[in-house]
């Protein structure tokens, strides 16, 4: 699915990662151009979200850009949280992460079939209101069972995961309006996490189209520190986060096909 739209997302999520709690609740805002051919995407965020981790609790104005490009084996992260009350900046920073082992086109196409075939084997249609059509999906996966659609000599990651969607959608498949609950719990390298998220998201202007070279250019940014990660914690921390659901999803297929890939070479 390739689209691109405004999106508006009002989340409540609770984080709990090796015992350490974090809570965020607020509302997100922003573009997402996504292609899930070739799987390049390009998403600006930007909204206040309540946060509390360890008894503290604090108003927090997020801004973020988002580069995935797959041709280029690189994703860029632009962020900056300011103090929504005062204006103080918490933190600016700019990452050009590089990712030697970064999954081809073909190995993320398979991890998101493996994901779509999830979420296809579990929708069921309620119907049209002479506008959109209503999907609702219900998956309750547990961390023995097997995937859907396995991979053939690929080992993806155990996990318990709930998911409870409905989405409204045009005669394109052209996404307008989401609600979301969402449970998951895995272990990976050692990290224990559990993830509880609602979220109630709503599409405008959408279109079949995905981003331009124009989009995946970050040369305005200003300084962006390039890093060579090692391992996926990263791209975990982000999901966590992710309230835009088409970022949801093309960061779980980034994380699903290349923890696949690191498991294939272990076990070669």
């Amino acid at each position: 699915m390739t689209q691109s739209g405004k999106q508006s997302t009002t989340l409540k999520a609770t984080a709990t990662a090796n015992g350490i709690v974090t809570t965020e609740s607020g509302t997100i805002t922003g573009d997402a151009k996504i292609d899930l051919s070739n799987f390049n995407a390009r998403i600006d965020e930007a909204g206040t979200v309540e946060a509390k981790a360890g008894g503290m609790s604090q108003s927090i104005k997020t801004e973020e850009k988002i580069i995935l490009n797959v041709a280029k084996k690189l994703i860029v992260i632009w962020t900056k949280q300011s103090n929504a009350t005062s204006g103080t900046v918490l933190l600016q920073n700019c990452s050009a992460l590089t990712i030697d082992k970064m999954p081809s086109k073909i190995e993320f196409g398979l991890a998101f079939n493996v994901l779509k075939g999830v979420l296809q084997k579990a929708a069921v249609c309620k119907g049209n209101d002479g506008k959109y059509d209503t999907w609702d999906v219900s998956v309750d996966h547990k961390k023995d069972d097997p995937w859907p659609a396995p991979i053939p000599g690929i080992t993806l990651p155990p996990m318990n995961l709930a998911l409870d969607l409905k989405l409204k959608m045009d005669t394109d498949y052209l996404l307008h309006s989401e609600v979301m609950h969402l449970h998951q719990d895995s272990t990976i390298n050692g990290t224990t996490t559990n993830i509880t998220e609602d979220s109630t998201t709503t599409v405008t202007e959408p279109t079949a189209s995905g981003p331009t070279d124009t989009d995946l250019d970050y040369s305005s940014w200003g300084t962006c520190t390039p890093i060579h990660p090692k391992d996926t914690e990263f791209l975990h921390e982000r999901l966590a986060k992710a309230a835009n659901p088409m970022k949801k999803l093309l960061l779980a297929t980034l994380v699903t096909s290349m923890e696949s890939r690191a498991q294939e070479e272990i076990v070669i």
